[in-house]
């Protein structure tokens, strides 16, 4: 409960995101930053908690829970997080300048405040969540854009064959209950 509290008051409101790391391995150590594979393991992680200790058990922390969810799986599909460019979240992206008496990026990404590439591994049960929790298409849109394109998810999702499947599994699930 406390976690679930502390998570609530510690994700960010302007963007969603859930974590906040300084280190010179993330956009060169000149910001605060997210790792898009660290959130998709948080909300992985919170996804199960909802799943295994809330779900018909706490009624208010199990709806407290899916709205950080909620928050953080849009951070991952919209700006600043997303690409449209390179058709994906930032593997790392900046969040606040490191003085942490100045306000969070929201509207703008500050210079060097990206990586160079986009994650394609760990997000997809990102989108999954999303939309089940939403029922917001944006989330099956990006995630075809992440496939690579094409016109069809599960095909797209399909092809990658067993690839990487432990991260794709939520979706595959959420796109083959589909219309």
């Amino acid at each position: 409960d406390n976690i679930v509290a502390m998570l609530k008051d510690g994700q960010a409101v302007c963007s969603g995101t859930i974590q906040r790391t300084n280190s010179n391995k993330l956009v060169g150590g000149l910001y605060f930053a997210r790792q898009s594979i660290e959130q998709a393991i948080i909300e992985n992680g919170l996804w199960s908690v909802a799943s295994s200790v809330y779900r018909g058990a706490s009624p208010g922390n199990l709806q407290t829970i899916q709205d950080v969810i909620r928050r953080s799986a849009y951070s991952m599909v919209q700006f600043p997080a997303w690409s449209d460019q390179k058709h994906g979240p930032w593997a790392q992206l900046a969040v606040a300048p490191l003085d942490p008496n100045r306000p969070p990026f929201c509207n703008s990404i500050p210079p060097a405040g990206t990586s160079t590439g986009v994650d394609k591994y760990q997000p997809w049960s990102s989108f999954a969540y999303g939309y089940e929790l939403t029922g917001d298409p944006i989330f099956l849109s990006k995630a075809l854009s992440l496939a690579s394109g094409g016109t069809n998810l599960l095909n797209s999702l399909r092809a990658s064959k067993y690839k990487n499947l432990e991260n794709r599994a939520a979706l595959i699930g959420l796109v083959q209950t589909l219309p």
